[in-house]
């Protein structure tokens, strides 16, 4: 179903899971990569498994935290409200641009649907030449310092803090279950044919349910700590649909169990970070019967964006080369997934082999106003042209509010 890549660290770590980046949002060309299969339907090792990690040093420097950049001011302008009890990013008063507080994890959850603001967000991975100046958002990889000599560590508290002065806000992927899992000897399923994320994961997930939430509320904690004036957005793990697959062994988890996992990852960070945006991650090589049993798993009031890999130039599908054939059209399309669970999306490139050349930046306008009209708020470029920045300001006052 899926397509999975791993990454070997330097302490002989391999992470299992569908796609992993380097420590402390390092460079992508330093990734130890191998391509499972191709997804149908769907980018290879893209948004289906991306792997997020969590982990730093403590307020970690600027140069070993991921870092996140954005143009929106912390405390905002354009309505964007520290804490995020105020409109974001909008005078308009749309609802997409406007933070609400829900029922949800005992309490109640405050839901920013654009933490970006009103204008079409641009990122990529690590702030490598001051990006976050001219950046909406640059992004980072969390969860493996503990499983890479650093048990108390939070590359992500870093990353916060780094960014505590700037527009940027901090985005991370945030995989623990692939790395702790591989820490126990679970790698991935193109390495290891009998003791597998795809064969062992599901049971692996019931076994250390606690450690997991754990993780999360902790992580979280200490995030919200080193900023609390500032949302960090929050990309779940990516495909979680792999552990309900009839190889788990001896039993997989039913998409109700994956669904209150989800659940449960989410109120984890929320309670601990009451400003935390939360995406869940799309497939765009499932079938459409599992993408809408997915969302149909989870409570979608206390989630914020959907997250996922695809193109910006195929007429609205999300993966490179499909149509309208697939066995998966119409779920494997922007406008689908953002009407069907009425999330906004954010959509990144893919790393290591599986990553796709920028098919975003080098859009015109009107191409990316369909995209806008489709759900999409926020390209994550992993590899950015060297006129990344000159692109997107000259895109910008062409492009549609994403407050819809």
């Amino acid at each position: 179903m899926t397509s999975l890549l791993h990454k070997t660290f330097p302490a002989a770590l391999v992470l299992g899971s569908a796609l992993w980046l380097p420590a402390c949002g390092g460079d992508p060309n330093n990734i130890a990569v191998e391509d499972d299969e191709t997804m149908t339907g769907g980018t290879a090792g893209a948004s289906g498994s991306s792997a997020t990690g969590g982990g730093g040093t403590t307020a970690g420097s600027a140069g070993t935290a991921p870092s996140g950049g954005g143009t929106t001011p912390t405390g905002g302008t354009a309505g964007m409200a520290t804490g995020g009890s105020s409109p974001t990013g909008g005078s308009s008063g749309s609802p997409s641009c406007q933070t609400t507080t829900v029922p949800g994890c005992g309490s109640t959850v405050t839901i920013n649907r654009n933490p970006f603001g009103p204008d079409f967000a641009w990122g990529t991975n690590g702030n490598t030449g001051n990006r976050s100046s001219y950046l909406q958002f640059i992004t980072g990889w969390i969860g493996y310092e503990e499983f890479n000599n650093n048990p108390n560590g939070c590359d992500g508290c870093g990353l916060v803090d780094s960014l505590e002065s700037s527009d940027a806000v901090p985005v991370f992927y945030a995989y623990y279950i692939g790395y702790a899992a591989t820490a126990d000897g679970f790698g991935d399923c193109n390495t290891d044919a009998n003791l597998d994320l795809c064969t062992n994961g599901a049971q692996w997930i019931r076994e250390h349910r606690q450690q997991i939430l754990d993780f999360y509320e902790s992580y979280a904690a200490r995030t919200y700590m080193a900023n609390p004036n500032k949302p960090t957005v929050w990309l779940l793990d990516g495909d979680f649909m792999q552990y309900t697959e009839p190889s788990q062994q001896p039993s997989p988890l039913s998409v109700a169990e994956l669904g209150q996992l989800a659940d449960d990852i989410t109120c984890a960070i929320k309670s601990n970070a009451p400003n935390a945006v939360v995406a869940l991650n799309h497939t765009p090589g499932n079938a459409d019967e599992e993408t809408d049993a997915f969302f149909d798993a989870v409570n979608l009031d206390i989630v914020d964006m959907v997250w996922t890999t695809g193109v910006g130039d195929n007429s609205g599908l999300i993966n490179l080369g499909a149509d309208a054939q697939e066995y998966n059209a119409m779920s494997a399309r922007y406008s689908y997934i953002y009407q069907s669970t009425g999330k906004p999306l954010f959509v990144d490139t893919s790393f290591g082999p599986s990553q796709q050349a920028d098919s975003w930046s080098n859009n015109p306008a009107d191409v990316l106003n369909d995209r806008i009209a489709e759900g999409v708020i926020a390209a994550n470029v992993t590899e950015p042209p060297t006129d990344y920045q000159t692109r997107v300001t000259s895109l910008a006052p062409m492009l549609d509010s994403t407050c819809q």
